[in-house]
């Protein structure tokens, strides 16, 4: 796996955009979900926050039922 697999980037809002990325450190896979900020420079340059959370991929599965189960709520049950 290369250092770093960007897999997907959406914007959080003006300054702000979400990346999700897949990584190797020290022989561990690791999905990293993070905020980036606008650096404000000419070239547009976008750095890490803070805020984020890095696991190990193994826990994609659980992540993924989390996140289905968010959406559900979202979409049905606590809005009706």
């Amino acid at each position: 796996m290369p250092k770093e697999q960007v897999i997907s980037e959406f914007r959080k809002n003006a300054k702000e955009e979400v990346r999700v990325s897949l990584s190797n450190y020290r022989g561990h896979d690791l999905i990293d979900i993070r905020v980036f900020y606008n650096s404000g420079n000419i070239d547009g340059d976008r750095f890490p926050t803070k805020k984020g959370i890095t696991m190990s991929t193994k826990l994609i599965p659980d992540l993924k039922k989390a996140i289905d189960r968010a959406y559900d709520q979202l979409n049905g049950d606590i809005y009706e």
